[in-house]
């Protein structure tokens, strides 16, 4: 393969390309990772290394900020199949802390070279797709050595590429912010990161979510055009609904609340009818009438109440006991505090009770 013949090529291709709006997206100051060229065919390695650097220079002159060479070359080292997914793009974008991936495929058979570029926007590309940037191909043979002829070429290809890559259209901005800070936001379904922070994304109507534990779902809807940045105010709400970790007495939220309220007035109504029947038991306990007749201790006209009484009684305080800590716990959800209690019956034989647990 003539070596400066393809470098040729490629010098009067790339500037056009760059000067164009088909990398608009690529403001001042814009971390990329410019990776090794693919290369088949009749294309030498250092024809492939030579192509990239020229790469890495232009886009450097746009004021980018390109990832050193060395370091592209060791994130792309022993990975055989081309990175598409958006898995290996994701993950290459991760490693090597830039916003853009460049890549692209370099080959040459017979009298045509081929040359595939490809821009990944992590902030634009919701469809977790490579943007392809370019496809061109010079079939000009021999006289492809003559320098007039390689930029008549490119720039035939140049401007049938520019079109394709505006027809794209530019991306759109959404500024996402909630209070509080750190809701997951969603556009259109699609997990993008959490408030505050700035999104890419395709112009057009979007659907917005922010969620947050412990917070109402707040949806936005927003039409941004290509170029444009939209903005996002969401006041997240206090959920109503609950956590759904409140157990058997329905703490952790208004839901749990009004759970632990009945238990409540369950308890209350329990404690003062203990109470009621047990103490005026202990109060007639031993009165009453005993003839002489009778045995001593078995006289039939006295009561012997106290046992009963006292049996009552010590329901009604323990009711009450609950019925008070319960009211003070379902009333959390009124001043944003979290208190829960747990409520469990225990038999047993002879016996009977409620076990209480709480948590403050």
């Amino acid at each position: 393969m003539n070596t400066f013949r393809s470098l040729a090529f490629v010098a009067a291709l790339l500037p056009l390309l760059l000067a164009g709006d088909a990398l608009a997206n690529i403001e001042a100051g814009t971390s990329i990772a410019v990776l090794p060229l693919r290369h088949a065919g009749d294309v030498s390695d250092t024809a492939a290394s030579r192509i990239a650097d020229d790469i890495r220079a232009l886009l450097k002159s746009r004021g980018a900020n390109v990832l050193a060479k060395d370091k592209s070359e060791r994130l792309s080292h022993n990975r055989r199949a081309a990175c598409t997914s958006k898995k290996c793009l994701d993950d290459l974008i991760a490693l090597c802390d830039a916003r853009m991936l460049l890549g692209g495929r370099l080959t040459r058979e017979g009298g045509a070279l081929t040359l595939q570029i490809w821009l990944y926007d992590a902030k634009r590309q919701t469809q977790g797709k490579p943007l392809l940037m370019a496809t061109l191909q010079d079939r000009c043979s021999g006289k492809c050595a003559d320098a007039a002829a390689q930029k008549t070429l490119a720039e035939r290809a140049t401007r049938d590429l520019i079109a394709k890559a505006r027809s794209l259209g530019a991306p759109a901005y959404i500024t996402v912010q909630s209070t509080p800070a750190g809701g997951t936001v969603r556009i259109d379904g699609a997990p993008m990161g959490v408030t505050n922070m700035t999104f890419g994304v395709t112009p057009g109507k979007h659907v917005i979510t922010v969620e947050k534990p412990g917070f109402k779902l707040s949806m936005h809807e927003l039409d941004v055009e290509a170029g444009a940045r939209g903005n996002v105010s969401a006041e997240l709400q206090k959920s109503e609904s609950g956590d759904g970790s409140g157990g058997n007495s329905g703490g952790g939220g208004a839901g749990g609340s009004k759970v632990t309220r009945l238990f409540a007035w369950i308890t209350l109504a329990a404690a003062v009818g203990g109470l009621a029947a047990g103490i005026p038991l202990i109060a007639i306990d031993g009165q009453g009438t005993c003839d002489s007749g009778h045995v001593a201790g078995l006289c039939k006209e006295r009561y012997a109440t106290l046992a009963g009484g006292v049996t009552l009684t010590a329901i009604g305080a323990a009711a009450a006991i609950t019925s008070a800590i319960l009211f003070y716990v379902s009333s959390s959800s009124t001043r944003g505090e979290t208190r829960k209690a747990s409520l469990t019956p225990l038999f047993g034989a002879g016996t009977a009770g409620l076990r209480v647990d709480l948590t403050f």
